[in-house]
């Protein structure tokens, strides 16, 4: 405890009032300390709290600022990803026609002259519009292209051999479905 001065010549009363009065003075210096410490802590608390106020603010906004760009490139995303669906189903149906072209154009006989050169994907079908000279260069090029591999079904209209000369004429064929 606190140092006690020993007083002979106060009478008894006093000294027992002066006990008190050490005593209740040390019982208020504790109580102010006390007080100190749990004041301190209060405001302690009080500014972290105020900063996790702060930092969740921040990051609520932080987030929604996210949530916003994510929105933005999703929609990025979601376009690219339509314009890769439309790209895939246009090249479904493709097919190579640039050999098929190139068989036609170099086994085309010098009496031939194509007007118009039509493949229809759709109905996976040739049509070759030209005029020949004679029947019979029209004859040597229907055996012609006869003899592509990649066609089957190929017809002349007959009506088109009653000419003799400067015969227009129109050849139908199939693509073959293995190609």
């Amino acid at each position: 405890m606190l140092y006690q001065p020993t007083i002979n010549l106060l009478p008894d009363h006093k000294k027992t009032n002066l006990k008190t009065l050490v005593k209740f003075i040390f019982a208020r210096d504790l109580l102010e300390i006390s007080l100190l410490f749990y004041t301190l802590l209060a405001i302690v608390f009080i500014w972290s709290w105020l900063t996790l106020l702060t930092e969740y603010n921040n990051i609520a906004q932080s987030s929604t600022l996210v949530n916003r760009e994510n929105s933005a490139r999703s929609q990025l995303v979601r376009e690219n990803n339509n314009i890769l669906r439309q790209f895939n189903r246009s090249a479904t149906g493709y097919v190579a026609l640039t050999p098929k072209l190139n068989e036609i154009i170099v086994t085309l006989p010098v009496d031939i002259k194509l007007n118009t050169v039509n493949f229809g994907q759709g109905q996976k079908q040739l049509l070759l519009y030209g005029t020949a000279r004679t029947r019979q260069a029209l004859l040597k090029y229907e055996k012609i292209v006869r003899s592509y591999p990649w066609l089957k079904n190929v017809s002349t209209p007959i009506s088109q051999l009653f000419e003799k000369e400067n015969i227009s004429f129109e050849i139908k064929a199939e693509l073959k479905s293995s190609n």
